[in-house]
């Protein structure tokens, strides 16, 4: 089957416990509870997009690494409040959980989900690179600039004091 095949088509409760492993009566469950629905649902039949498996899946690896039911649908709500333009939160943001918080990184920039926490992120080895690029260039600089001798006032211009 092309790629593009299983990104189009749709989806059942039976293909998602065979594809994630996710029950049924999980799915109804969370549906009933406000945590996931599917895209299109019927009196008789869930169906579910390419991308509501991915979420589905996110879902899944936060249960498996710890993080209960409700705080997921709590960091799912505060996505919403706080990226209304991110249409899937879970297919759209990068994840990060220590078991107890969820981190979302989203445009440069990281928070705790489930309180909107800001944090200061960055990576130690990109200011080691950012410092040697401005010894360089300071380097660079200085071998453009004509040497004088220290006592030397002649290209040095002193500012004119404002007159009133």
């Amino acid at each position: 089957m092309a790629s593009s095949d299983v990104t189009t088509r749709w989806y059942y409760s039976k293909d998602v416990y065979q594809i994630l492993g996710i029950t049924n009566r999980q799915l109804q469950y969370w549906d009933e509870t406000g945590l996931f629905s599917p895209t299109e649902k019927s009196t008789r039949r869930r169906k579910y997009s390419f991308t509501d498996l991915i979420q589905l899946s996110v879902i899944r690896r936060l249960l498996e690494r710890g993080v209960s039911l409700q705080k997921i649908r709590k960091g799912i709500a505060n996505l919403q409040r706080i990226l209304p333009q991110v249409t899937f939160p879970f297919a759209e943001l990068e994840i990060d959980t220590d078991g107890e918080n969820v981190f979302v990184h989203h445009k440069d920039s990281w928070f705790e989900a489930i309180t909107g926490q800001t944090m200061i992120s960055f990576r130690v080895e990109d200011l080691f690179y950012q410092v040697i690029d401005l010894l360089e260039e300071r380097e660079k600089r200085s071998v453009e600039m004509p040497v004088q001798s220290p006592g030397s006032l002649d290209s040095v211009r002193l500012p004119q004091a404002h007159k009133r």
